[in-house]
């Protein structure tokens, strides 16, 4: 008999016990809304409020007994804040990694342009030091051609008188 005693207050402890840790678990705390945009710094979480022993509310019986104890409810309540923190963090990534690409995609077609016009311009710069050995080869013929009539202008005051030629005529005599 107080077998049967024992075990049905033993019963209705568990019972209560539970049924307290079901409804200390329903508390309506909710979390900020989650926006997501990429313009403003998003604040911290705020920090949990104390709602069990562990967390320094005053012990007693039911609370050390009801703690293991966790809805599905009451985790995805206590989780979901992580969660839009989660996805919020996702998106700024997600926008982060388009600028990247918009970043990188604009650097590459600026470095590729300043490679076209590098090889313009040394095509340019071949094509003038062409130009310029050109240049300096009809220079020097100039020169040389110039120095060759300086000898002839030279010459010519230098007369020396020669023998005056003899002509001969069609028929082979001397005129």
């Amino acid at each position: 008999m107080k077998i049967r005693v024992a075990t049905s207050l033993l019963s209705v402890f568990l019972f209560s016990a539970l049924t307290l840790s079901g409804f200390a678990q329903q508390s309506t705390t909710t979390a900020p809304p989650a926006t997501s945009t990429n313009d403003r710094v998003l604040e911290p979480l705020p920090p949990q409020t104390a709602t069990d022993f562990w967390d320094g509310d005053d012990p007693n019986l039911v609370s050390l007994v009801t703690h293991p104890f966790a809805s599905k409810k009451y985790v995805q309540r206590m989780t979901r804040p992580i969660k839009d923190r989660l996805n919020e963090l996702d998106e700024i990534t997600a926008s982060n990694a388009s600028s990247i690409k918009d970043v990188d995609a604009r650097s590459q077609h600026g470095i590729q342009l300043a490679s076209e016009k590098s090889s313009v311009a040394d095509q340019h710069a071949s094509d003038a030091a062409t130009k310029a050995q050109s240049a300096q080869t009809a220079a020097t013929q100039a020169t040389t051609s110039v120095s060759t009539a300086e000898q002839m202008v030279g010459n010519l005051d230098q007369y020396k008188a020669t023998l005056r030629p003899k002509f001969f005529s069609a028929l082979g005599r001397p005129h």
